[in-house]
């Protein structure tokens, strides 16, 4: 069994140009209680935590001529009404998705998308290894050392983010195989090492 991490990948030679022309500027979650883990207060949108409503941008700039992968990364994770379906096909009910719209300069709308928020926060690293040492709410481990992943620790879950290490989105082989056969768009994915024990 594999994980993945998943990152952004613009489909043309570098991200899009845009703002955020309504809504609010700066995510806020809606529960920020420290629990010994990264990020609750740093990146909210990698916390794996709920957001508040009011504090999601509701319409973003977008280039006319330009159209949208299902997976967006422009000041906000945002999804197409088909992986939106999907990622609801593959974990029902868990994760954060909230309207907004990209417009044009004139603020005409564009396209209708979704902010995606994860809503799985898990600590499935596998750090019983030498020279791994926790750090108040972080795995510290050798310069080299790469990041395996304990997949009884992720609890069936299809998308999370770590709780103790910083490595982004990360994807079961699960969702990864749906994703690719419904050929969605605008993702990278690199294949982490696992142990099952």
């Amino acid at each position: 069994m594999t994980v993945y991490g998943a990152s952004y990948e613009p489909s043309g030679l570098r991200k899009p140009n845009g703002k955020i022309v309504g809504g609010a500027t700066e995510l806020l979650l809606q529960d920020e209680t420290p629990d010994g883990g990264i990020n609750t207060r740093v990146s909210k949108s990698s916390s794996g935590r709920p957001v508040q409503v009011a504090s999601v941008p509701t319409r973003i700039s977008w280039p006319a001529n330009l159209k949208p992968q299902d997976y967006e990364a422009l000041f906000v994770r945002t999804v197409s009404d088909r992986l939106r379906y999907l990622i609801e096909d593959i974990e029902p009910g868990v994760h954060q998705f909230i309207e907004l719209h990209y417009v044009r300069k004139t603020g005409e709308v564009l396209h209708k998308r979704w902010f995606w928020q994860v809503c799985n926060r898990i600590d499935s690293v596998f750090a019983e290894r030498p020279g791994w040492v926790f750090d108040r709410v972080s795995w510290r481990y050798p310069s080299g050392d790469k990041l395996i992943f304990d997949v009884t620790r992720s609890g069936g879950s299809h998308f999370w983010h770590e709780k103790h290490v910083y490595c982004g989105l990360m994807m079961s082989e699960h969702a990864m195989a749906r994703l690719n056969e419904e050929d969605i768009s605008g993702f990278s994915l690199h294949e982490y090492a696992t142990v099952q024990r």
